[in-house]
């Protein structure tokens, strides 16, 4: 017998009526709906359950005092999740707004999967949360099971979602910071309606921020880009700063019972279930307030080209790269600590500028996530005058390399090299040459492909300033 209080939820309706632009403004052709309620469970793309137990033990009053810094995600496999009616306590699988029964394991493939941890690890990465896939078993955690169909459990057969939460909805007088200890909330994955979505895994990932936020007392938002939200998103979601509590409004009224009043910007809003009759809500200072601040994981960045200690000429082609779990806002070069260019997403590439002055240089490719976290890297080398590798040249004054080698019809800058490991570039074979070898075009000039070849034949001299006598190599005939 549950001793919980339904107080929203959202099933499948029109999606076009929710649509906005991600930032919580409406798009002009589209209004919220307002059409009667036909059922006690409302509509929309992220339909959950919001749930009040009036007096539960689990539900504690004193923020910034959470004990427990862990969060277990529970694909339930491989054999599904029995879950228990009773206090809520994720240490046991019990859940107040639940009756018993089995939750079948999560259904999809492990890319998928892994794509959700590392969706939630990165929503949650501003705050100082642990997330792990690892049952914690008896010690004290919050815990989403995101797996199996509400059916199994009690709910209704359109429910994606569901949370207890923190304080009385009827209530207009709540403290704020509250939240439920060890809560266990659900986002139920195999339900049909997550086959259909276009990024299944980032569905998951937002219904699964949005429950857990449930039972830290925030509630639904307006902003497209806040899991808190049941507007559609096209990216990740985030929790946001200041926003106004809404999404959720049918005919002038929220699924708790709060008026809904329109907004500047067309859209409509309510009170927020826990904050004393106000309309505004921080999740990001809600949270940092229960969690404390926790430690984005840094960006990985690099620097193809160009190498360390290469030589190459003003205006050279640069490239590097900038990984990260959560989004890349920004790409920045930096050339001597000058910005020389900045750029919004990928791929990081760009010339060197034309006017770089000759000698030694540090470029730094710095990237910066959504969460502001900045990751760097930097390489040094020389901008010179001359021909570089494989030019043409009539001396060896007219390369950067110092040395104009000649095979008989191509004259051409190159430089030594070990013809044992072939130390060249790409795109040049290490010619041997005497005692040593140098760097040749692969396939270039008149005798043919390149390689070397200890026979003898059609062997030519090479003729070049390298500081030693002429040597003579032997060509691959074609």
């Amino acid at each position: 017998m549950r001793r919980a209080l339904i107080v929203a939820a959202v099933l499948a309706g029109s999606p076009a009526a929710f649509a906005d632009r991600g930032d919580g403004t409406a798009l002009a052709s589209v209004v919220e709906d307002t059409s009667p309620l036909v059922t006690t469970n409302g509509r929309g793309p992220m339909h959950d359950l919001m749930v009040y137990e009036p007096g539960a033990a689990s539900v504690v009053e004193r923020p910034g005092a959470i004990g427990t810094r862990i969060l277990y995600l529970n694909d339930c496999k491989p054999n599904g999740c029995q879950v228990r009616s009773g206090g809520t306590d994720s240490r046991s699988d019990r859940s107040s707004i639940a009756s018993t029964g089995v939750l079948t394991a999560f259904k999809y493939d492990d890319v998928t999967w892994n794509h959700i941890v590392t969706c939630v690890r990165d929503v949650m990465s501003p705050f100082n949360l642990q997330v792990t896939t690892t049952d914690p078993g008896t010690t004290p955690h919050f815990e989403v099971m995101i797996a199996g169909e509400g059916t199994a459990i009690g709910m209704d057969a359109n429910t994606l979602g569901v949370s207890p939460y923190a304080c009385n909805p009827n209530s207009n007088n709540n403290p704020t910071g509250l939240y439920i200890d060890n809560t266990l909330v659900f986002a139920f994955a195999n339900m049909a309606y997550y086959a259909t979505v276009q990024n299944q895994a980032e569905e998951l990932c937002a219904v699964a921020a949005q429950e857990l936020a449930h039972s830290f007392a925030l509630d639904h938002v307006l902003d497209g880009g806040d899991p808190l939200t049941y507007f559609p998103f096209s990216g990740r979601r985030y929790y946001k700063d200041a926003m106004k509590c809404g999404s959720d409004c049918v005919s002038g009224t929220s699924p708790t019972g709060k008026s809904c009043t329109s907004t500047p910007n067309g859209l409509q809003a309510h009170a927020c279930v826990c904050a004393n009759g106000s309309s505004d809500q921080n999740d990001v200072q809600a949270m940092l307030s229960l969690f404390g601040a926790g430690t984005p994981a840094i960006p990985q960045v690099a620097i193809q080209s160009p190498a360390a200690g290469a030589k190459v000429h003003a205006g050279t082609h640069v490239e590097g790269t900038i990984t990260a779990d959560a989004a890349i806002t920004q790409g920045e070069y930096l050339l001597d600590g000058t910005s020389i260019d900045v750029i919004s997403a990928a791929p990081y590439i760009i010339n060197l500028p034309a006017t770089t002055t000759v000698g030694t240089h540090t470029l730094e490719l710095a990237g910066t996530d959504v969460h502001g976290t900045k990751g760097t890297a930097s390489t040094t080398f020389d901008v010179v005058e001359g021909g570089m590798l494989g030019d043409t040249c009539t001396g060896n004054g007219d390369c950067a390399t110092s040395s104009c080698a000649s095979d008989g019809t191509d004259k051409r800058c190159v430089q030594a090299c070990d013809p044992t490991n072939n130390t060249c570039p790409d795109g040049f074979d290490c010619l041997a040459a005497g005692t040593g070898g140098v760097c040749w075009q692969s396939g270039g000039g008149s005798g043919g492909g390149g390689g070397c070849d200890t026979g003898g034949g059609g062997a030519g001299t090479l003729v070049f300033g390298l500081g030693f006598a002429a040597l003579l190599f032997a060509r691959r005939r074609s």
